[in-house]
């Protein structure tokens, strides 16, 4: 299958289904409040345990590796019922 082929399948498949569902006005919005967000300001009030950066993460990808997380969750998750 052409590249080309498998692109227009993919946004399709993927891209169209998920844009049916968005309003202009909201994305317009959600750019708007970000326009001035400064993270640095308050990065010191942070007191969730933060994952290391190493050569196993992948920036925002990271959150799919259990093997990087798993550990941080064993405590919390054996105080939950089921």
């Amino acid at each position: 299958m052409y590249a080309r082929s498998r692109g227009e399948l993919f946004h399709a498949d993927t891209v169209t289904p998920v844009a049916q569902d968005l309003d202009a006005n909201d994305m317009i919005y959600q750019f708007e409040a970000s326009r001035d967000y400064d993270p640095p300001a308050d990065l010191g009030k942070i007191t969730a345990p933060l994952l290391p950066i190493t050569a196993d993460s992948r920036g925002h990808g990271t959150r799919t590796l259990p093997a990087m997380w798993g550990e941080h969750l064993r405590g919390p998750l054996s105080t939950t019922r089921t």
